[in-house]
């Protein structure tokens, strides 16, 4: 007898929102919970979507699952006390006002809270939650002859004060443009040009441009620039990139959403492409070791093989050695948006703001523009990595579902870079 599976996703999303414009007040907006569950065989076969409004009704659960609705056992926000006061936006408000004037700030925080059951033949097999407490503060402020905007996403530990971590991320914005507030705009020549990419944020680059090549589903397809590279060497051995889900990491639970046990994968390992994001159907259909990396937004989607917290390891530079040894380069304070082409392996980002080094000193603010490259060329180039490892909060989308991730990487310089091409 086939073993069936019926896995019970709650999907609860609660944002409140500090939403000001130079302290108008405060406005707080709400969202509604959302659940159903998925009744399936092996997960991904036959699956029949049951919304929260039905499925009392329904007969293709068994009676223990309906009871563990009807209990509502299964923990949702209201567990997550979200307190951000007026003292605490009028904190941000003054600390980033020695920047510039504050013409816009906005302050947000989100708690999402995704549970799983997993029942096996009528019995309770196995239970797991993702519990993500996550924020963006977005300001425009007059600096740099104009107003220039600042975001930050962020992932909250829910066990310290709120408020504080938000203060501690705003002094991080303060630390990072308080040297640089004077600079002039400046225009840019064409040329070459090193380019270093900030701790933490600067990790976009891994993620997009490693991380999806590397999930399962990307890579054997046969078009994939990495296809087929698996155990060869393709860049210098200071290039290490994992993939992580442990307690110590932004985003931390026990099972993948199709009932895997979660494994920290080292994707690339001293230049040598070495390990696959998979889930349940990926590695039976390749005959894979199952990493633990199947996710799913809600319960109305397919499992997908899919990243966690992605990083660059550490090196054995200083963050400062990297900006005075550069002759002539360019420091992205702001990224953007961007986008990689896995099958030629090209990638465009977009630098918001970028600061100009000139003689290891910074000379001028930059305006705007594409960077721009290849994926092996690019981590090829990357000649410097400090010792300055953090993680930046985001959502990667794909096939149409959203999904809280981390990313990371240590301060890094990527060598001779055509601007102006």
């Amino acid at each position: 007898m086939k073993k069936k599976y019926i896995g019970i996703r709650w999907y609860s999303q609660r944002q409140d929102v500090v939403e000001c414009i130079i302290a108008n007040g405060i406005n707080v907006m709400m969202q509604d919970s959302d659940f159903g569950v998925v009744y399936c065989e092996e997960m991904h076969k036959g699956t029949k979507i049951i919304s929260s409004n039905d499925w009392e009704n329904s007969r293709s659960l068994p009676d223990v699952v309906k009871q563990t609705l009807s209990e509502k056992s299964i923990p949702l926000n209201d567990s997550v006390i979200i307190d951000l006061s007026k003292d605490c936006y009028n904190n941000v408000y003054e600390t980033l006002s020695e920047l510039g004037e504050v013409q816009e700030l906005h302050i947000k925080v989100r708690s999402m809270i995704q549970s799983t059951f997993f029942y096996e033949n009528t019995e309770q097999r196995l239970f797991d939650k993702l519990d993500v407490l996550s924020g963006e503060i977005f300001a425009s402020i007059n600096m740099f002859s104009g107003n220039s905007v600042i975001k930050r996403e962020l992932c909250f530990c829910v066990k310290e004060d709120l408020s504080e971590q938000i203060m501690g991320a705003v002094n991080s914005i303060l630390y990072e443009y308080k040297d640089k507030i004077k600079l002039e705009k400046i225009n840019i020549k064409k040329g070459l040009y090193d380019i270093v990419l900030p701790s933490g944020r600067g990790g976009i680059l891994i993620h997009e441009t490693i991380g999806h090549s590397l999930e399962a589903d990307h890579f054997f397809d046969s078009k994939n620039c990495l296809n087929s590279m698996l155990g060869k060497k393709l860049f210098d051995t200071n290039i290490s990139i994992s993939d992580t889900c442990s307690e110590k990491d932004m985003l931390s639970y026990e099972y993948s959403a199709d009932g895997s046990l979660v494994k920290n994968v080292d994707l690339v390992k001293k230049g040598s492409i070495n390990g696959i994001l998979s889930d349940q159907t990926s590695s039976k259909l390749w005959s894979i070791p199952d990493t633990g990396n199947g996710r799913v937004s809600d319960y109305g989607h397919l499992i997908i093989p899919r990243m966690r917290n992605t990083f660059l390891h550490n090196g054995n530079y200083d963050k400062n050695d990297i900006f005075s040894d550069t002759y002539e380069g360019i420091y992205a304070l702001e990224i953007g948006g961007g986008r990689t082409n896995i099958q030629t392996g090209e990638f465009v980002f977009n630098i918001l703001r970028g600061c100009l080094i000139r003689d290891g000193e910074f000379v001028g603010i930059t305006d705007p523009f594409l960077y721009k490259g290849k994926i092996i060329d690019t981590l090829n180039k990357v000649d410097m990595i400090a010792n300055d490892l953090s993680f930046e909060f985001g959502y990667c989308g794909k096939q149409s579902q959203l999904v809280p991730v981390s990313y990371g990487q240590p301060t890094i310089r990527v060598s001779k870079y055509r601007f102006g091409d």
